[in-house]
């Protein structure tokens, strides 16, 4: 085959499948299917009558084999299309609507060139991703591949699928009468993200259903309105709880957040009940005594004072869940020390009850025995009759027969009284004791 110039044009002859000729530069190409991989191509120049140049030699290359298409897919779901190269590929030509990006593996690397907003290659396994924001919505994305010196693969194409608008953020409240937080998705949002503390769950809706995902102790979805309820037990009081929305392939709405209420008792405008508690001061003193403190200030024993309890007395009432509500009572520690017995006084000094000891009884008037006398000796009178009158028996009896006027016996009562007053009088003096104290 010669190329010849005529004028400025450069011509081929004879024809030759694979063999060409560019009409302006004389640049003659021989391509790949001329001949077989490894045929020498040799060739040779004159100028006019001139004789040939030396031949210069090259063998034909062969011809890579074309890889298979790239996979190019629509990704609805974040408004973006992505194209996978072929295992065998090694440059890609990504067009989108107008605009050609190519990214090509260097050893194990990819590159993207030239730089294109909204378009993006991963170095590692160069897949392209053109983002919704690289062309309008509907803008057809297309990918070819090769590999070395092959030819381009067939052309996979997609539509850009468009960004969905982002919905307002959901109303997160907290219902402290029920212990709960609450989360009502916006009137557009198919998804609401729910954070509590570390953990988040994913209320999704499929047609008109609602499902949360992963399942979680405390917190459920309503299937038809949408609406979480995190209760009490999801974690402990105080935690934040926080949502947004989302639509489609929309952004994230922003976050709306609220603390989790504790669990209490609540009353039945739903305010929280709070036990009434007592702290008692610490009482260093002996129990029972008083003293003064170290610069000789009096010591005064501590006293506790019952916080009052508002609801009627007598009354009873319930919570917001239906739990009896008992107003608080006091308990007075019963006294088990018997009355009359020995205790203490404020100052923890021992009460003795007085004694009173009753002399004994010994059977004598005014101090003189009642022992009977010594029978007389008989003496031999007529009849065994004395014959006289024992002198002492009749001073005996002079002094014993008294009137019946009960003196011995009144004298035992006066002094069983008197021991009753003195011991009515102490037994006073110690009650008075204890209620100053």
């Amino acid at each position: 085959m010669v190329a010849t110039k005529t004028g400025s044009t450069w011509s081929l002859s004879p024809a030759k499948d694979g063999v060409s000729v560019d009409p302006t530069s004389g640049v003659i190409t021989v391509a790949h299917n001329a001949a077989s991989a490894g045929t020498q191509v040799s060739a040779t120049a004159k100028h006019g009558n001139s004789d040939a140049s030396t031949a210069s030699r090259a063998n034909l290359p062969a011809k890579e084999t074309t890889p298979n298409a790239p996979t190019v897919a629509s990704d609805e779901a974040n408004a973006r299309v992505t194209v996978t190269p072929s295992a065998d590929a090694d440059r890609v030509e990504v067009t989108v609507g107008n605009s050609t990006v190519v990214a090509t593996k260097t050893g194990s690397t990819w590159s993207l060139s030239p730089a294109k907003d909204g378009v993006s290659v991963d170095p590692t396994s160069g897949v392209i991703t053109v983002a919704h924001n690289a062309a309008s919505a509907g803008t057809q994305v297309s990918a070819t591949a090769k590999h070395g010196n092959s030819d381009a693969s067939t052309a996979a194409s997609v539509a850009l699928p468009g960004k969905a608008a982002t919905p307002a953020a959901p109303t997160v409240a907290s219902d402290e009468a029920n212990a709960r937080v609450t989360v009502t998705p916006s009137a557009d949002a198919d998804r609401v993200e729910v954070t509590v503390g570390d953990a988040t769950v994913v209320a999704t809706k499929t047609g008109s259903t609602w499902s949360l995902s992963p399942a979680k102790d405390g917190v459920s979805v309503d299937p038809t309105s949408g609406v979480i309820t995190v209760a009490h037990n999801a974690a402990s009081a105080g935690t934040q709880v926080s949502a947004t929305a989302k639509h489609g392939n929309s952004d994230a709405s922003t976050a709306a957040s609220v603390a989790l209420p504790g669990k209490g008792s609540t009353n039945n405008e739903g305010h929280v009940i709070t036990p009434p508690t007592v702290e008692v001061p610490a009482y260093t003193a002996p129990v029972g005594t008083s003293s003064t403190d170290g610069e000789g200030n009096l010591i005064t024993p501590p006293s506790v004072e019952i916080p009052e309890y508002t609801a009627p007395v007598g009354t009873s009432s319930t919570d917001g869940e239906g739990n009896l509500i008992t107003p608080p009572s006091v308990e007075i520690p019963e006294y088990t020390a018997p009355v009359g017995t020995s205790s203490t006084d404020g100052e923890d000094h021992v009460i003795t009850p007085p004694i009173v000891e009753v002399p004994a009884y010994i059977g004598s008037v005014n101090g003189i025995s009642e022992e009977t006398p010594d029978k007389p000796g008989y003496d031999g009178s007529a009849n065994e009759m004395p014959e006289r009158t024992p002198i002492f028996e009749t001073a005996i009896n002079k002094d014993r027969q008294l009137p019946n006027t009960g003196t011995a016996d009144s004298t035992v009562a006066m002094v069983a009284a008197a021991a009753s007053a003195v011991l009515g009088l102490t037994l006073a003096g110690r009650r008075k004791e204890d209620e100053e104290c």
